[in-house]
């Protein structure tokens, strides 16, 4: 088993993005990264789609993906229920990382990457402080919470309502336009980002 690298010892675990991962996802990852440079060709590059776009193909290309075992890896869970607890076996990579002090914003926005992480701040705090693009959803926003777990969160002045984001999440602006791939390309961050190995 390979533990990710992290200050095991120097500080406490963050609970909620522990995960062990199994094989890598390599294939899924540059078929990803081919759709999001297909689409970038629909644009100049001054264009904020484009901008947008090659920010969103950088983190992705920087980042690795594995598929993320559904367990839960709460200690006293997995002491107490012998059925939370299964045998593993194969290739494996434990993430037992620290508490993270950030969020990242990624998608349809001006400024993606991290942010520092805000008690009580929701997904259209951040999103202002990310200046969406004119090409974004302004409905709903995808949060991928440390756990995996993925959460839509409503973000127009209409219908926006508090949902907690926890140190740690990906918040992810679709894109909107024209163009069907982009609904495609959504999908495909969407799905890889809840898999992603810190």
């Amino acid at each position: 088993m390979q533990i990710a690298k992290h200050s095991l010892l120097n500080s406490p675990i963050y609970w909620l993005q522990a995960a062990i991962f199994t094989q890598p996802l390599e294939q899924e990852k540059q078929g990803l990264l081919d759709l999001i440079s297909a689409q970038q060709n629909n644009f100049k590059q001054a264009d904020e789609r484009f901008l947008a776009l090659k920010k969103l193909h950088q983190f992705i290309a920087s980042s690795h993906f594995a598929r993320r075992e559904k367990l839960s890896l709460d200690y006293d869970q997995v002491r107490i229920q012998p059925n939370a607890n299964p045998l593993l076996s194969g290739a494996l990579t434990l993430q037992l990382p620290a508490r993270p002090h950030q969020v990242f914003v990624l998608g349809a926005v001006k400024n993606s990457g991290a942010v520092t992480w805000e008690e009580r701040k929701s997904a259209d705090d951040y999103l202002e402080q990310a200046e969406t693009i004119s090409a974004s959803d302004n409905n709903t926003a995808i949060v991928i919470q440390p756990d995996g777990r993925i959460e839509s969160h409503p973000v127009a002045y209409w219908n926006s309502r508090y949902h907690a984001i926890a140190p740690g999440a990906i918040i992810y602006l679709p894109f909107t336009g024209w163009f069907s791939d982009f609904e495609q390309v959504n999908q495909m961050v969407v799905e890889l980002l809840k898999e992603r190995v810190l």
